[in-house]
């Protein structure tokens, strides 16, 4: 095997950035508004004018523009296009150090005094005349073709044509009503546009030192990624300022900017606010569009410097369910896994809170307090028989899970897990559930978790749908009718099984006795998530179940009012007396008359 070295070289990308020259060469001209704020406009090559497309991109923005004689600028913004033939698009600029205009030994026109004269051709084209011209004094040059003609005060003229050295054609950049004349010294050019002897252009673009600083709050921080369910809210804020020699105030536009890449998804609130330089940019985002999707909002600073550490902030927005939310039914009186696994809590009443249930164990049936029909079987235990199984019915049905094709509980691999889950598909692991005394009332309380929030007790606009899994039907529901439910009625129909509540105030009584297993779920379109949830009570202390307790009191019924009434007929006879009536004037007693015929 042939030797093989390997080498490492150390790369100073700062170094490289700097040295990256990202200029193009057309000709510009400069205007200047203020000592700092200056227009540079982009003309099409003068050799050959044919080009209409601007060689400027909105990646220049942040960088800095400097010309070789000296002098540089930050490009703030790029406008693309012009109202005037010949110019392709217009560069803002901040001033950090002035730009030097062109030697007399460069440009000896400049000793000269100059009238700009306009032509009947175009208000923008103009001749540019030289005056007080004699013997061999210097005037325009062939090489001041592509140069700036500047004078305070008046559009700046780009000189595209050289007649003589008297005499120059130039374009304006803004329109030149009338003639106007100037001595020297109150006008100068400058070299945008023409090559040097060497042939490098007079002007580049490279980047500029860091003058930015971006700060994200905490939230940003923590994660980049965020997952929103309907009706969710989210705020967060980016913070920047200058720093270094940068002005301290932007002379254009903001330091923030942000994009959304798909907006439509949320409803957007955004605030900006600057406090002694610092620029606060705060964006709140809602869900409420009920369409899943994702977007991705990102901040950035539009003039920074790509060496700055940092330019740019993305987040990246999920509507859908949140991995680690879910729904949970709370129970009147919190118990601790380690009592419901091996504890015996009694509430503040010294009530017992938790019922053993016995061995495959199934709950009473609408057929009666001995006779289960449901598949689901509780604390199973394949090598004992089954709770209950004396009718064909309760034959028929019930069926294992867990320990399906066991020969006894402990092949069944129950984990603690398994006996604290509320849910069906383990109830054969359940071997202790929730205790109260007949009858069993309970006021629904549902509680919203998810990991990183507080958590949030389900209210209205929630609607709920509540079921029994054993198919019992000896319990009632009541629930106060809020707005959401009475929108809801409005539009829907509905039956005994498919009935909705309140999320709030919902009360549930059960009237029979044993066990009872719920699953209660929310509505679709109120979140993403499948929330779902189960629970399971024990209605304890109940004798006599359904038909049965209807016909013993019945029963008792009949007994004392037969009861009553042979007391009250031994009641006439003992106290009853013979009552002697009067007949005519004579008083005699009514068993002695004899009446005559």
């Amino acid at each position: 095997m042939a030797n093989e070295s390997v080498t490492r070289t150390l790369i100073d990308v700062n170094t490289l950035i700097k040295a990256v020259d990202t200029s193009v060469h057309h000709p510009l001209v400069i205007q200047y508004f203020t000592e700092n704020i200056v227009l540079l406009h982009e003309h099409s090559p003068i050799s050959n004018g044919s080009s209409t497309e601007s060689v400027f991109r909105n990646t220049h923005i942040g960088q800095l523009l400097s010309l070789r004689k000296g002098g540089g600028a930050i490009i703030q913004d790029v406008i693309f296009g012009h109202r005037i033939d010949g110019y392709l698009s217009t560069v803002h600029v901040y001033v950090l150090r002035p730009y030097h205009y062109e030697s007399e030994w460069d440009s000896p026109a400049q000793l000269q005094d100059i009238a700009i004269v306009t032509t009947n051709q175009s208000k923008y084209d103009v001749y540019l005349k030289l005056s007080s011209l004699s013997g061999n004094t210097s005037g325009w040059l062939p090489s001041d073709v592509g140069k700036t003609v500047a004078i305070p005060g008046v559009p700046s003229v780009l000189i595209t044509h050289y007649a003589n050295r008297s005499v120059a054609i130039g374009r304006a950049v803004m329109a030149v009503k009338q003639d106007f004349y100037y001595k020297s010294g109150y006008w100068y050019m400058y070299n945008f546009g023409t090559p040097d002897s060497q042939g490098q252009f007079p002007w580049n673009i490279t980047e500029d030192t860091c003058k930015h600083a971006m700060t994200p709050d905490t939230e940003l921080q923590l994660t980049s990624v965020h997952v929103l369910d309907l009706r969710e809210k989210l705020t967060f804020s980016v913070t920047a300022n200058m720093q270094g020699n940068a002005p301290v105030v932007p002379p254009l536009g903001s330091l923030l900017y942000y994009a959304f890449s798909n907006p439509y998804l949320f409803q957007i609130d955004v605030s900006l606010t600057t406090h002694h330089g610092y620029e606060t940019l705060s964006i709140g985002v809602e869900d409420k569009t009920i369409e899943k999707g994702v977007s991705a909002v990102t901040f950035y600073l539009r003039s920074a410097s790509m060496l700055c550490p940092v330019t740019s902030y993305t987040l990246t927005l999920h509507c859908a369910c949140p991995m680690n939310k879910w729904l949970e039914f709370q129970y009147p009186n919190f118990i601790s896994n380690e009592d419901y696994l091996h504890g015996d809590p009694f509430d503040k009443n010294g009530r017992k809170l938790l019922y053993d249930l016995p061995p495959n164990y199934r709950p009473p049936s609408k057929f009666g307090l001995a006779i289960p029909v449901t598949s689901n079987m509780y604390n199973a235990d394949p090598s004992r028989p089954r709770f209950q199984d004396n009718f064909k019915i309760s034959k028929e049905s019930g069926r294992l899970k867990q320990c399906l094709g066991k020969t006894s509980r402990q092949e069944c691999g129950c984990t603690d897990t398994m006996k604290l889950s509320p849910l069906a598909e383990y109830s054969d692991c359940k071997e202790r559930v929730y205790r109260v005394l007949h009858p069993g009332t309970l006021v629904l309380n549902l509680t919203l978790w998810e990991v990183g929030h507080p958590e949030h007790v389900l209210k209205d606009p929630y609607i709920i749908a509540l079921k029994e899994l054993n198919e019992r039907m000896d319990y009632e529901i009541t629930s106060t009718k809020t707005p959401s439910i009475a929108a809801i009625e409005q539009h829907v129909v509905f039956d005994h099984e498919h009935k909705f509540y309140s999320a709030e105030g919902t009360i549930l009584t059960m009237t029979g006795s044993g066990l009872y297993h719920f699953r209660v779920h929310v509505l679709e379109g109120f979140s993403y998530c499948d929330l779902t949830d189960e629970f399971q009570v024990f209605v304890d202390e109940h004798s006599i179940a359904y038909v049965f307790q209807y016909m013993l009191n019945f029963g008792v019924g009949v007994m004392m009012g037969t009861i009553l009434f042979i007391v009250y007929l031994w009641y006439l006879k003992e106290h009853h007396t013979h009552r002697i009536r009067k007949v005519g004037s004579q008083c005699q007693d009514l068993h002695n008359l004899d009446f005559k015929k």
